[in-house]
């Protein structure tokens, strides 16, 4: 019964570990170029919304209840190793596993800014989504 309350509370998260996965692992020809969308460092700043997504998602899943003021520290560090940890996993998979992706320290910075990101605002995101995240 235990695995199916951990299912039912984290399976947004682990769906969206899984899109990160799919997207990290994509080969690099793969990837739609959006020519329109010719920004500088704009994967950064996927990498950085994809954690900060990463990053609400695992709080919501430890704490289902709107307006929660505080979490344990130890769900706090739970959390960041999760996050950075998945982050950091995905990069090294990228330089060994996916032949056509490279691993970059920008990315796994980014990474973990999204993580701090999503960190920072859970508590206002809650609220303004009235518990749902």
């Amino acid at each position: 019964m235990e695995n199916a309350s951990f299912i039912n509370r984290y399976w947004k998260s682990l769906v969206w570990a899984l899109i990160i996965l799919f997207l990290c692992g994509m080969p690099s020809d793969d990837v739609p170029s959006l020519g329109f969308l010719n920004i500088p460092h704009l994967d950064k700043f996927i990498h950085l919304v994809l954690y900060f997504v990463f990053a609400l998602l695992l709080y919501s899943g430890v704490t289902h209840k709107a307006y929660k003021k505080s979490l344990a520290k130890k769900n706090h560090i739970t959390i960041a190793v999760i996050a950075i940890g998945y982050g950091i996993c995905i990069e090294i998979m990228q330089y060994h596993l996916f032949t056509s992706r490279s691993a970059e320290l920008g990315d796994a910075i980014a990474n973990i800014a999204g993580y701090a990101l999503g960190t920072i605002m859970y508590r206002w995101i809650n609220r303004i989504t009235d518990g749902i995240i």
